[in-house]
């Protein structure tokens, strides 16, 4: 089983690659990788965080990914670029959380 800090920069490889192909993407598509990755991140999200929980930014980008797929509305488009800072400071705060828990 992959760590979460791996599933979290999956989800954000999956939103940079939504940000930048969303028109030859197809609209009732989801991205390859995105259903196992929200998947997982939405398990861990429901467990107790062990210290500081890292996946509402992920929560977030999860819904954002599947409302941009339902309609392609910008609206959704600029939640997921609002989103992905976020995103990325939540993933690298579970790899130091997963290494601090390895050593």
């Amino acid at each position: 089983m992959k760590p979460l800090s791996e599933y979290l920069t999956g989800l954000i490889d999956i939103a940079e690659y939504v940000m930048r192909r969303p028109a030859q993407q197809n609209v009732r598509a989801l991205p390859p990788g995105f259903s196992a990755a929200a998947a997982e991140i939405r398990r861990v999200h429901a467990l107790p965080a062990e210290a500081t929980r890292t996946t509402r930014a992920g929560i977030m980008m999860c819904e954002a990914i599947e409302g941009f797929a339902a309609d392609g509305r910008n609206h959704w488009q600029m939640l997921i670029g609002a989103t992905l800072p976020i995103l990325r400071c939540e993933a690298y705060l579970a790899f130091c959380n997963e290494r601090e828990l390895r050593s």
